[in-house]
């Protein structure tokens, strides 16, 4: 059959259709408490619980090397955003090699873009 975190994906990205005509229906103050509750439910049911430290604990160093040099954050930044992505892609070669799960680094890899993009553009 068809793997679980393959047929998860699938359902998620299906259940967003309806999700996303109810949201458009709303004002935008609840809209906004709307997205982030249903992503948040989303992402936990996609990746589970532990995987949620990870891209928190990436934005959170993030957000302190943008505080500690607001000029000039785009390359260091950037160099932490693709050492933790390298890291990660490295720890899953060595546990899972060859095998095909959604886990935490394709997140990551959609971080990297945003976090080097927010940071030459602060």
């Amino acid at each position: 059959g068809v793997p679980a975190d393959q047929l998860r994906l699938v359902l998620c990205c299906l259940a967003q259709i309806p999700l996303c005509a109810v949201m458009q229906l709303l004002p935008a103050g609840p809209r906004l408490l709307y997205s982030n509750f249903f992503s948040l439910m989303i992402y936990l049911h996609l990746f589970g619980g532990v995987n949620l430290l990870v891209p928190l604990a990436h934005s959170t160093v993030v957000y302190l090397l943008v505080r500690a040099m607001p000029r000039g954050c785009g390359r260091p930044v950037f160099a932490y955003s693709l050492a933790s992505l390298s890291l990660t892609h490295l720890y899953r070669m060595w546990v899972d090699y060859g095998g095909y799960k959604i886990d935490i680094s394709t997140v990551l890899m959609i971080y990297v873009c945003k976090f080097t993009y927010f940071a030459f553009n602060v």
